[in-house]
């Protein structure tokens, strides 16, 4: 693994997907947001170079990709590896954990 990609990815749902109101405790853990444009679900994932999925989380739609990073890029070792992401993983919190990690 010489390179890791990270990016996400919505993908919208059906209108009834998200299930009848008050469905019990496990409600909350379908990872489906709502908003103007309907029903959605975010996929976080860290590729390898070629498109190969590693690992991937998914959360709510309208979740925002920079706190879900940090989750993905602690399941691999990143000693030796580049890691490539857009504009909104430059924090200075994910750049300072990519090079912690050597």
């Amino acid at each position: 693994m010489e390179y890791l990609h990270i990016d996400s990815t919505v993908v919208s749902a059906h209108q009834h997907s998200a299930g009848a109101k008050n469905s019990g405790p496990d409600a909350e853990k379908n990872h489906i947001g709502r908003s103007h444009g309907g029903n959605t679900t975010k996929i976080h994932a860290l590729v390898v170079s070629l498109g190969n999925p590693i690992t991937f989380i998914l959360t709510e739609g309208n979740r925002h990709d920079s706190p879900v990073a940090l989750d993905l890029l602690k399941e691999v070792s990143l000693t030796g590896v580049n890691v490539v992401g857009d504009k909104v993983y430059g924090s200075t919190v994910i750049r300072d954990f990519i090079t912690n990690q050597g």
